[in-house]
């Protein structure tokens, strides 16, 4: 609820003099912009009240190395003000702090006002936060990125998640990056593998001057193969330290481009890093040289479909990363939404989802994503999803009638004592037939006191007929 002018008053008094950083936000839907600060919350900042207030706040947990977008409060909180509020927030160090957030009646019904004050002390522990339950609470998920301080978009803390193919991910990714040996990542069509490639090239050169030249596989030919191999070899900066050759698509590589880029890379004065990317298993891609070269690291990566536990937090990094676009800011999904996306199998992975978002966002008509907001094509995908069928069981029917038939006979076995003869007319059928039945069923161990006394002619061969 809104405060009084006095109230707001005596707080802010109160504030200007506290050790706790605060600050205000107003926020309406053209954005937000911090309108006061203490003296605690720019010398936190290291910046005056006019470099704050000179700029908008984007809701963006992957913003800029510039800007002080992480005191951005989530949007629909303007739409919607409440009650004081706690909640985490993320300072650029990536440490977790304790927030209140209260509204303030400033007079102005075009927009919100809300006065943050951060408690010292981590109230939140970062590597825990339950993406289950932040399906209530989006701005937890904002957190979760937070925490993760991607203030770049190549690098390590842009790889999201908390599954276990993450970790391994990650570790593999940093394992990478701290070597300067060559590359190959591996993984089915929109996984991010070009993402993960150029993570691993400015994660490992941060500070340094690189070169890097890029090849696509599926579109380059030997002349601009020959092109770009000749600007990185004439480089004053060629060397595995400042230099690198990005190989997308590897594997669509004609047979004379790839005989064109082998043939540079034999050659004793190259030194570049080569990453390189492909959709196929390598065993199935005749890159004959290059893959041996390629051998020293392979990062194999994974359909969205098997990490299903990271796609909350890959959703709301897609999210924010439209808000950093855009004036027009989204504070996350609705839980219906929500659990709409981690349903599906996205057959298209990562660049599917990204681009499903993309239009959500573009008819929301609130700073929430609601499920109505998807396009038609995310609905049918759903409910195709849902009416694929088990495949039903086949029915052996003749297993069945077999099965059938020795319960039968054995049955007339046991009523007949073990007569062969009696058994035979008890089922209605020849000796020469039960015999054989007994055989195929394997019953032949039953005794028959009267054998010796029978017509040789019973065991004459007769046709199988139904019992």
């Amino acid at each position: 609820m809104a405060k009084s002018k006095k109230y707001i008053n005596s707080l802010v008094r109160a504030l200007e003099q506290s050790s706790l950083v605060a600050w205000a936000v107003s926020g309406s839907k053209d954005g937000q912009k911090i309108t006061w600060a203490n003296e605690s919350c720019l010398n936190w900042l290291g910046c005056t009240i006019e470099q704050l207030a000179a700029e908008q706040l984007k809701y963006s947990a992957v913003a800029t190395e510039a800007g002080f977008h992480h005191l951005a409060l989530p949007p629909d909180w303007f739409a919607n003000p409440e009650a004081a509020r706690n909640f985490p927030i993320a300072t650029p160090e990536g440490k977790s702090l304790l927030g209140t957030a209260l509204p303030l009646d400033n007079g102005d019904k075009k927009s919100t006002t809300i006065l943050v004050a951060c408690w010292p002390g981590n109230a939140f522990d970062p590597a825990n936060v339950d993406t289950k339950a932040a399906l209530n609470q989006p701005e937890l998920l904002h957190h979760a990125l937070a925490v993760a301080n991607p203030r770049k978009r190549f690098s390590l803390a842009s790889l999201v998640g908390e599954s276990s193919v993450a970790r391994e991910l990650l570790r593999k990714v940093t394992a990478a990056s701290e070597s300067q040996c060559d590359v190959l990542v591996a993984g089915p069509v929109g996984s991010g593998r070009e993402h993960v490639a150029r993570t691993i090239i400015n994660v490992s050169s941060p500070n340094k001057v690189t070169d890097l030249v890029v090849v696509h596989g599926s579109i380059a030919d030997p002349v601009s193969v020959q092109q770009s191999m000749k600007s990185l070899l004439q480089s004053p900066h060629s060397g595995k330290q400042s230099g690198a050759l990005l190989l997308l698509d590897v594997d669509q590589l004609s047979p004379a481009s790839l005989r064109e880029l082998t043939g540079f890379l034999d050659l004793p004065k190259f030194d570049a890093r080569v990453l390189a990317t492909a959709t196929q298993q390598p065993q199935a891609v005749d890159l004959a040289g290059l893959l041996r070269r390629l051998a020293t690291i392979r990062i194999d990566l994974v359909a969205i479909a098997d990490r299903k536990a990271d796609i909350p937090l890959l959703a709301q990094s897609v999210l924010e990363s439209i808000n950093l676009s855009t004036s027009r800011q989204m504070s996350g999904f609705s839980r219906q939404a929500m659990e709409s996306i981690c349903e599906c199998e996205w057959p298209k992975n990562f660049d599917q989802l990204a681009a499903t978002i993309e239009l959500a966002v573009e008819s929301a008509s609130g700073n929430i994503v609601q499920l109505s907001d998807f396009p038609d094509s995310f609905h049918h995908l759903i409910a195709a999803q849902r009416s694929v069928r088990k495949p039903k069981p086949d029915i052996p029917l003749d297993d069945y009638l077999l099965e059938i038939e020795r319960r039968l006979v054995e049955r007339a076995l046991k009523l007949a004592k073990g007569n062969k003869t009696a058994a035979a007319n008890t089922l209605g059928i020849s000796r020469a037939k039960l015999l054989r039945r007994l055989e195929q069923f394997n019953l032949t161990q039953h005794d028959d006191p009267s054998a010796d006394l029978l017509d040789p002619s019973v065991f004459l061969e007769e046709p199988d007929g139904e019992l």
